[in-house]
């Protein structure tokens, strides 16, 4: 025992290590193992500041892993002190980091209806966006093209195909969203189209047979000699109830220029 009964170095310490995503978005869950000379000495779990506090035997240079989800996301040598904190910054494989947030490639879209995937595309570049969709089942007309021309067929209970996207938005020249708002940093689109009814000029919703294949662009117009766009939309813009994990939520607002009514309605939850 040290002099006054303190350990004076002996008996260890402890040190936090925090591990952070995007510059600083917290992991929680993340675990973290610290090694000397190839034994662990202390290893312990993430709590929701991303952070673990650990004992070491003393202050020094150790080797600091991090697992997220089974992969190993760090693996280096780093100098902890006693009391003092040591972040890990990392960049998680299939996480977008966009508005101050850490987005994982694969959602969850819950509307209405259900709940389907909603996938990063992977060709969105500087425009982070997700996209994904359902076929919903409502009165529409399908349509053919003979001869180059657009002829809508009877109207029937059918498949109409609901495109959902979301791009995430930043406020730097160049805005992926120029209509919104610079504090806005996710606009959320439902999308589907439409035909007139044989020998009318009243819109009905256009029956499309092809399916839906998340992560990528997700097309709703009827071909075009039918006419552009004949597609209507509802949307929303919100910034993330949660950044980590990411959960986003709203209700979309149809388009003052939509010719047919939204066929799903109501609230949209994208989570992670």
């Amino acid at each position: 025992m040290g002099v006054g009964g303190f350990c004076g170095g002996c008996c260890g310490c402890n040190t936090t290590i925090c591990v952070l995503q995007c510059g600083s978005l917290p992991v929680f869950g993340a675990s973290v193992a610290i090694l000397s000379g190839g034994s662990t000495v202390a290893a312990g779990t993430t709590g929701g500041t991303g952070c673990v506090t650990l004992s070491i035997p003393s202050a020094g240079s150790y080797t600091l892993q991090a697992t997220v989800s089974g992969t190993m996301v760090y693996n280096a040598s780093r100098a902890l002190s006693c009391n003092g904190t040591t972040n890990i910054s990392i960049t998680a494989a299939d996480v977008v980091c966009c508005g101050g947030c850490a987005i994982p490639y694969d959602l969850t879209l819950t509307d209405a209806v259900g709940s389907l995937s909603f996938i990063y595309y992977t060709g969105s570049g500087t425009c982070p966006t997700w996209y994904g969709g359902r076929i919903v089942t409502e009165l529409s007309c399908p349509v053919t093209t003979p001869g180059g021309i657009c002829v809508s067929g009877a109207p029937s209970s059918g498949p109409v195909r609901i495109c959902y996207s979301m791009i995430c938005c930043t406020p730097d020249p160049g805005d992926c969203c120029p209509n919104q708002s610079s504090a806005l940093h996710f606009a959320v689109q439902r999308a589907w189209s439409w035909v007139y009814k044989p020998g009318t000029f009243t819109p009905i919703w256009y029956q499309d047979p092809t399916g839906i294949t998340p992560g990528y662009p997700c097309p709703t117009g009827p071909p075009l000699s039918c006419g552009s766009p004949l597609t209507d939309t509802s949307g929303f813009g919100a910034n993330p109830s949660s950044t980590s994990p990411f959960v986003l939520s709203g209700t979309p607002v149809a388009a003052p220029s939509n010719a047919t009514a939204d066929p799903i309605g109501g609230t949209v939850v994208i989570s992670a």
